[in-house]
């Protein structure tokens, strides 16, 4: 009896994060469904909005491998790396949201 309530608790829970589309602490997170990386904007100190990929069309400066669980950490990176900064935007996909971080 006990296997057959956690056997469904391991299947239910991420099943479930999968359907509504959120990240679970519990379960398969990695590997339960596709990632959506979020999309950055770079804001100029001339107020012009200027896309990430526009900037690193290669990738080099910055890559996004675990969607939006590192997203955080990068806007710093790119505040100190890319000259005229001033604030960065990232929209996330999933669930859908945006961010403005100004870059102190």
């Amino acid at each position: 009896m006990f296997f057959a309530i956690y056997l469904s608790i391991q299947v239910y829970l991420p099943a479930r994060c999968v359907v509504d589309g959120t990240h679970c602490r519990v379960g398969w997170v990695m590997m339960a469904h596709q990632l959506d990386s979020p999309t950055f904007f770079v804001r100029r100190a001339s107020g012009q909005e200027v896309p990430l990929a526009e900037i690193d069309p290669d990738r080099t400066l910055v890559h996004v491998e675990r969607g939006s669980t590192e997203a955080r950490f990068i806007v710093r990176h790119l505040c100190e790396q890319i000259p005229d900064t001033v604030a960065v935007r990232v929209i996330y996909a999933r669930p859908q949201r945006e961010e403005i971080t100004p870059c102190d």
